[in-house]
């Protein structure tokens, strides 16, 4: 089923290092173009930037939270 999804480009959205290492190494073994960004307000400027297929959000982080910036 992912074969289908090889190319996408998704931004995971976290401000713990380790979560965003693992999620971006997890999702881009898939075959997926994967973005990062440690808090809502980078989110912000990555999308305003980059066409994203799907955002992996998480809701709190410091400056911006996940619901303020989606």
């Amino acid at each position: 089923p992912w074969a289908a999804h090889r190319g996408k480009r998704l931004l995971v959205v976290d401000d713990e290092p380790i979560n965003r290492e693992i999620a971006v190494e997890l999702l881009s073994d898939l075959g997926l173009i994967v973005d990062a960004a440690d808090d809502g307000d980078a989110a912000v400027k990555a999308v305003a930037a980059t066409a994203y297929d799907a955002i992996l959000m998480d809701m709190q982080m410091p400056r911006l939270d996940g619901l303020e910036a989606t």
